[in-house]
Order: structure tokens, then C-alpha cells, then sequence
């Protein structure tokens, strides 16, 4: 993790999820870029300076939300970290996703707007989008305690899913050593397997590779409640979920939980890259 991006709207989650990203940011010695978006009635950028009173609502937005961007600056610089802000005019968030392309970005934190519901997946909102769109792994902040440092990472694995590539991935972004990744699969009342969903993990291979990685087995109700129940046992200070390519919503409802699951747990959710590279 050596370059962070924080996404705001400067909502009081966008605002929470920017002191999420400055603690990641000191934690890991990351340079750590807050980026905001503002809607203008004209291309802004090329409008000539002498024409900007014409539009003095839109100048009045832009001043506002520069001097956010300023105080956030100021407040990851006093904590001696590498920062600085970029605003783009219009274009919501495409604009998000190609900064994230622009840049060398390896994680996007962003606030939900408001809770992620299954009405918010048919109908569409800009964390959905940037998950969706994003070629890198997404830290979503809804609801969660004070946050101050990563010790240990609570990672969802599928067994039926490689789910030592996704561990992999999780080992790239926290490569401290005194980072613990804690993986689990969940065993719903419905299954009927009778062999440990993560027995095939275990090995002198796995051992050498991530030392600091533990495995478990959860009994739940269903996955769902499992991840939520998991996530909200203290046990880490993020929870990790994959994704895949949405190809429509249907597919999008029937195979991921995450909406569901961000509005219920307690820690940031770290959503893994759509597209792995």
C-alpha cells in the first residue's frame, strides 16, 4: 500500500472514511490523495478566468469545496504524510475511476453516501459505481468506531473461489508484518459438506508463503449472517469480500452480499479489485 486515493464528497462518511485513509496512509508510509468532484454548468476548466463571475453559484462550489480539500491537506501533512488534492469538474464518477487509472493508485477509500441497499444496486449510487468500475481494491466506510491502525484483517473466502489468490492479493496491500490475516469460510445450516472447506490451505507451502495468516471454519445461518456476525466480533479492524465482474444485476443480487453487509457491520468494508490483473 504506498499510494492511497480518498474520494469525497465531503459528506460526514466521506469525511470519516478521509480519517480512515490518513491513519492507513501513516501506518503504511503511503502518500495519500483526496480527490472531489463538482458540478459546473460550463466546461470549468477551460472557461477563461475573466468569464468565472458569470457563474458565481458555481465559483461559490468550487470555493467551498477547495477550502475542504485545503483543511485535509493540512491536517495529512501535520501528521507527516505525503498529500495532496485534486478537484474535477462534472462528470460524477467517471471522473473518480479515471483518476484512479491516472494515477498509481493501489487502494480507493470512499464513504457510502447513504446505507447500500438492494435499491441502491438496481437504481445505481457513486460507491456502487466506483466498486464496480474500479481497477483497484475499494475501502468502503459506513459505519464504524474510531479507527487508528490495522493489526488484524478479517478475510471472507470462498473455498470453491482460489482462495489463496484473494489472500494473496489481501498479503500485497498489508505487507507489515505485524498485520495478521485472519481468512474464514462460512458453513451454513444448508450445507451438506462433511470435510473442513479449508482444509486444502493447510500446508508447508501456504506456511512458508503467509505466516501470518490463520484459517477457521464458522457455522452460521447463512453466509450472510456469518460474514456480519464475523466482522462484528472485534476480531479485526477491516473485513475483506471479493467481487467479480458484474455482468447484470441479476447476477449482481444473486452472488455478492455486500450491499447488505456494509450497512451491518461495524469495520470498513475492502471490497477486491472487479477486474484481477
Amino acid at each position: 500500500m504506498k499510494n492511497i486515493l480518498v474520494a469525497t464528497d465531503h459528506s460526514p462518511k466521506a469525511e470519516l472514511a478521509a480519517k480512515v485513509g490518513m491513519a492507513l496512509a501513516a501506518q503504511f508510509d503511503a502518500e495519500i490523495h483526496f480527490f472531489s468532484v463538482v458540478d459546473t454548468p460550463v466546461d470549468w476548466a477551460k472557461l477563461p478566468k475573466e468569464q468565472e463571475d458569470r457563474f458565481t453559484e458555481a465559483k461559490a462550489r468550487i470555493g467551498a469545496v477547495k477550502g475542504k480539500l485545503d483543511e485535509l491537506e493540512r491536517e495529512a501533512i501535520g501528521m507527516g504524510l505525503n498529500a495532496s488534492y485534486f478537484i474535477s469538474f462534472s462528470n460524477g464518477n467517471k471522473s473518480v475511476l479515471q483518476h484512479i487509472k491516472s494515477r498509481d493508485h493501489d487502494l480507493v477509500v470512499i464513504g457510502a453516501h447513504s446505507r447500500l441497499t438492494v435499491t441502491d444496486v438496481l437504481f445505481g449510487s457513486v460507491a456502487i459505481e466506483v466498486i464496480q468500475g474500479s481497477t483497484v481494491p475499494v475501502l468502503l466506510v459506513d459505519e464504524t468506531t474510531e479507527f487508528s491502525k490495522v493489526s488484524s484483517v478479517l478475510v471472507a473466502v470462498d473455498p470453491n473461489a482460489e482462495p489463496l489468490s484473494m489472500i494473496r492479493e489481501v498479503a500485497e496491500l498489508f505487507p507489515s508484518g505485524d498485520v495478521v490475516l485472519k481468512a474464514f469460510a462460512i458453513e451454513s445450516k444448508g450445507d451438506t459438506a462433511t470435510e473442513d472447506p479449508l482444509a486444502g490451505l493447510n500446508g508447508p507451502d501456504r506456511d512458508r508463503a503467509w505466516p501470518k495468516v490463520t484459517y477457521e471454519s464458522v457455522s452460521a445461518s447463512s453466509v450472510e449472517q456469518g460474514i456480519i456476525e464475523k466482522a462484528n466480533s472485534k476480531e479485526g479492524e477491516i473485513l475483506v469480500i471479493g467481487t467479480n465482474k458484474f455482468n447484470s444485476v441479476a447476477d449482481y443480487l444473486r452472488a455478492h452480499v455486500f450491499p447488505s453487509i456494509s450497512a451491518r457491520i461495524q469495520v470498513p468494508l475492502l471490497i477486491l479489485r472487479s477486474t484481477p490483473e
